[in-house]
Formats: C-alpha cells, structure tokens, sequence
C-alpha cells in the first residue's frame, strides 16, 4: 500500500513539475513536448513501485519468521533500540542515503558551476538590446541582387531613421540561430595548397555595411564595409575575415590586402573583426569570412536592430518598416539576441534543473533519515537515557551522546560519499566547462552542507532526549 501511494504521488508531482517548468521558461516548451504521462511512464513507474515494495518488504518480512523469542524478551526487558542486526540495518541505510545525497550534490553544483562559467564566457559581440526578425525573399519578385539591395536599403533607411535606433542592418546565419552558414573550400590568391596539404576551409556569412557595429562586433583591423563597396565596383569585391581566420591562415602577418576565392571570384580583404560563438557558448571558433550583401545572392536575411527601447516594441517597427516597402512579406522570428543566446543553453539549463531537483529530494530524505533513525532509538533508548540521569548525567551530555550517534552515520556517509563523487565525477569531464571534475569549492560546500543538515536532523531528538524525566522513564518501562 505505501509503495501503491507513493508511485501514485510520484506521477502527480511529476505532472506538476512539468507544467511548472514549461510555465517558467516557455522558450523551452518544445523540450517539453516529449515529456508526457503517457502508457510507458504509468508502467515504469508501476513497475519501481512493485520493485519497491518487494525489495524493501521483503527482507524485513523475512527477519520476523526468525525472531528468538528469549532475544526479544531480553532487548525488550534492557530497553534497547531492537536486535544489533536491525540497529545496524537502519544506520546502515542511513549512511547509504546520506553518501547517494552528497553524490548528488556534488553532480549537480559542477553542473551548476559550468553553466555559470559558461554563461559568463566571451561570445565575441554584445546581445543585449540587439532585436532580430527573418524575413525571406521570393525568387519570383526578387530575382537578382539589385532588386534584393534595393528592398534591404529601403528598410534599413526606414529603421534607422526610427526613435531610439541606434543602429540597424542585416545579415544572413546570425549567430545562435537555426540557420546554419556555409562551411565550403577557399583558396588563398598567390598561395594555392601544396601537395598533401589539406583544403583549406572557412564559413561565410552575408551581412550589411553597419552589421559589426550593430551587433558589437569589433574591428582589429583594417575597415568595415562602406557605400562604394557593390557589386560594380571598380576596386572589385572585397571581404572581412575574423580572428580566428587571420591566424590560422594568415600566422603572424597582415592579412589586409590580401585576396582570398571563396566559391566566388577573387575578394580583397579589407578589414579583421573579432571572432564570434556561432552555434553554442564555448564552442571552439571557426575561421568565418563575411561578405557585403551588395555582393552576392541574398533573398533569406535577418533584420538586426540595435535599440534601447522595449523589444516588442522594436520588432513592431520592423513590421511597419517592412510593410511600407512591401506589404506582402511576412516577418518572423522575431527575438533579442540575448533570449538567442539563451535558448542555445536551455537543454544545460534543463539538465542542471533536473540534476539539481533530484539532489535536492535526497538531501531531504537523508534528512528524514537522520531524524528517523535518531528519534526511533533515542525513544527506544528512554530507560538508559533515564537511568544516566538519574545517576548524574546532564541534559547537555545526554544531547552530545545523541548527536554524536547522528553524525557518526554522518560522517561515514560523507566519506564513502566524497569517495563515490571522486571516482563518479571524471565521468563528467567532457560535459563541463570552466571547472575541473574535482573542483575544491564545489566538494567542500556541499560536504559542510550536508554536515550542517545532518547536524540540525539530530537536534530535535537530542533536545526531546534532554527533557526526559528519570522517574517517568523508569515506570515507563
């Protein structure tokens, strides 16, 4: 029957865990789409409850066809805390609650600690008031570059002219977005690939003359794209590199000047920009060349405004901008760069959630395990607690002698704990970031935390232990 209502409230918290966290973050509803009490999740959880009360009634059940009767009438006459085998039994279970908890913890603070450092890391540009809107251009209507160059000049003439823009442009696979920029062969004009070398790759990307500063993008060197740089111009097409291009193709020279053919003729490079997380936060950076939207096809792009006014309001204006210029267009997915940036940790985020709830639960049953354990032998232990008094003892003696019983079992599950979470840990090497598998903050707060709990779990059956009146206990018995 326990395990029956357990496994049933474990599927009602479960239901209201989901809504709660859909509820608390709605730009991760789609991971919860999957996440459903369906047939599978009623039978395993049949099943665990089954499994529960089998294993754990069992045993038990089994111990209580072997009762000495003479063993029994003898513990019961002492007032003793039952058989030394149950008493180890329930310490024992105590220890292995408190060791799983402080595993758990510890799991969870490294994840915690490397979302943090992760969420701290340089990106390479500034999402913060920067708004975003796709809107894709149809080939029927737009068919060649001037046509497409004339409706984003239109736009963007509009945008910048609005209240509170501080600048605006576009580009083509934003950062942390769903578009995914071509990663294709390039070659290096004057020097083609040697023999056996391998190809040379980089990723481009589409963009507007005053994107870089939009986006808070720096320039290292060089210059950004200016008006006189199109498609017919006589100085021919030109391109910016970022950092990471720079060194790896360009080591320990001046790469501007230089000309690069990336699935296109020649391009002169003009300026260096800093290097920019693409897909994920801390991912390794990738040689990315960009190229002016004058230059090339580009009927699928993102309008990018910079702006310190609200974001719905800012994506408002890009809908009437559009509008003016073409009313037929719709525009769609509209988000900060910021909540961009964001979702691409949401599934670190749900894990660290999830890992944190679950050592939060057993740090709690530890907690009432403490408790239990301490509270059912200190009253099974009322005759000696009164026999001590009667012959001297003080309260604060008999709460030492209480509390030392809880934080022995403590302290031997903080040590097979610590032992478990040092050889469980390496296994988390490769999903951390920033933070060692063994990091010595991390295993020193939770172990002091799981201590302190333990400790504050003995203190009420110490103090009621305290109170006990000898002459009380003694008839009692």
């Amino acid at each position: 029957m326990l395990a029956i209502l357990g496994g049933a409230l474990g599927l009602w918290l479960g239901a209201f865990t989901l809504k709660v966290l859909a509820g608390w973050d709605p730009a991760q509803q789609h991971a919860f789409d999957a996440a459903r009490l369906n047939g599978t999740v009623l039978g395993f959880t049949a099943l665990v409850s089954i499994v529960a009360a089998v294993a754990f009634g069992t045993l038990p059940a089994l111990r209580a066809t072997r009762v000495d009767l003479q063993n029994v009438l003898r513990d019961e006459s002492r007032g003793a805390a039952g058989s030394l085998g149950r008493s180890r039994l329930l310490r024992g279970s105590v220890v292995v609650q408190i060791a799983l908890a402080l595993v758990l913890l510890i799991g969870s603070g490294l994840m915690i600690r490397s979302l943090e450092r992760l969420l701290e890391s340089d990106i390479g540009f500034a999402p913060g008031e920067v708004v975003a809107a796709q809107v894709s251009l149809p080939e029927s209507k737009y068919n060649n570059v001037p046509k497409q160059t004339a409706f984003y000049n239109a736009v963007l003439e509009r945008l910048s002219a609005m209240p509170g823009v501080a600048a605006a442009s576009v580009g083509w696979a934003l950062p942390f977005s769903d578009q995914i920029g071509d990663s294709s062969p390039f070659e290096i004009v004057g020097r083609p690939t040697k023999p056996g070398e391998p190809e040379r790759h980089a990723e481009y990307r589409v963009v507007g003359g005053d994107y870089f500063r939009t986006m808070g993008i720096p320039l290292l060197r060089g210059r950004t794209f200016e008006e006189s740089d199109h498609l017919q111009s006589s100085s021919g097409p030109v391109v910016l590199i970022d950092e990471y291009f720079a060194t790896q193709f360009f080591p320990g020279e001046d790469p501007v000047g230089r000309k690069i053919q990336h699935g296109r003729g020649p391009a002169t490079i003009i300026g260096v920009v800093g290097s920019v997380s693409q897909r994920q936060i801390g991912e390794p950076r990738k040689a990315v060349s960009y190229y002016h939207f004058r230059q090339t096809w580009s009927g699928w792009m993102a309008f990018v405004v910079r702006s310190s006014t609200d974001a719905a309001a800012v994506g408002a204006l890009i809908r009437t901008s559009v509008r003016e210029v073409d009313p037929e267009l719709p525009v769609y997915d509209i988000a900060t760069m910021e909540q961009r940036v964001q979702r691409s940790v949401g599934d670190r985020r749900l894990a660290v959630l999830a890992l944190g709830g679950f050592a939060g639960l057993s740090l709690l049953l530890a907690m009432l395990g403490v408790y239990g354990v301490i509270g059912y032998t200190t009253k099974r232990r009322t005759q000696e607690i009164g026999i001590r008094m009667a012959l001297g003892a003080s309260a604060g003696e008999v709460v030492r002698m209480v509390v030392r019983e809880g934080m022995l079992m403590a302290g031997l599950g903080i040590l097979i704990g610590i032992g478990a979470a040092l050889a469980l840990t390496r296994l988390m090497e490769g999903i951390l970031f920033g933070v060692g598998a063994r990091d010595p903050l991390t295993f020193v707060v939770f172990t002091s935390l799981i201590a302190v709990v333990a400790l504050l779990s003995t203190i009420l059956p110490a103090r009621h232990a305290a109170h006990v009146e000898p002459v009380l206990a003694l008839r009692s018995e």
